[in-house]
């Protein structure tokens, strides 16, 4: 029974078994609805920024990861895709910069996924309060939700009975 269990807990992206929190729904409601060519998915460290990026990913999408260079970006550069750049903390401060201007161009879109902290200091210069984009954060899970998350992946496998609810506060603080 275990294993059935443990199974349910991969950390696999299915579209039809996604536990569709509050903060990530409206998220991924924000980025899928944006009109703005640049958009900054941000979050702390493990609130599901990657996951999201995954859901959504398709044909149209090009998801680069923030250890890039100006010529590999410039080698992805496609008029008709959403450019997605995971980890866009990890870029240095003129690939940021280019990547601005090109989306002042209107003919690019960007997401740059990166954490809070290195959001703020980036989103607090001059050259991004003056323009037109887009910030979606992306919370964590209530305590509430990451019960409901558990209770569903243990009620397929009939085990709901397995954890108290001191075991599922001692989860909660564990992996807030």
């Amino acid at each position: 029974m275990y294993e059935k269990v443990i199974a349910d807990f991969e950390d696999i992206i299915n579209k039809n078994d996604c536990f569709n929190s509050f903060s990530f729904r409206d998220a991924l409601s924000k980025v899928t609805n944006s009109k703005n060519n640049l958009k900054f998915l941000i979050g702390v460290p493990g609130s599901g920024k990657t996951f999201l990026i995954d859901y959504i990913k398709d044909d149209n999408y090009i998801v680069l990861n923030g250890v890039l260079t100006k010529e590999q970006l410039d080698s992805n550069l496609n008029k008709n895709k959403l450019i997605v750049i995971d980890e866009a903390q990890l870029l240095e401060k003129e690939l940021i910069e280019y990547i601005r201007i090109l989306a002042d161009t209107k003919e690019y879109n960007f997401i740059l996924s990166m954490h809070l902290d290195e959001a703020k200091n980036i989103l607090t210069k001059e050259h991004f309060k003056s323009r037109s984009i887009d910030i979606i954060e992306l919370n964590p899970i209530s305590k509430e939700e990451m019960i409901q998350y558990i209770n569903v992946k243990l009620l397929k496998n009939n085990a709901n009975h397995l954890f108290s609810k001191k075991e599922f506060n001692t989860i909660y603080n564990y992996t807030k």
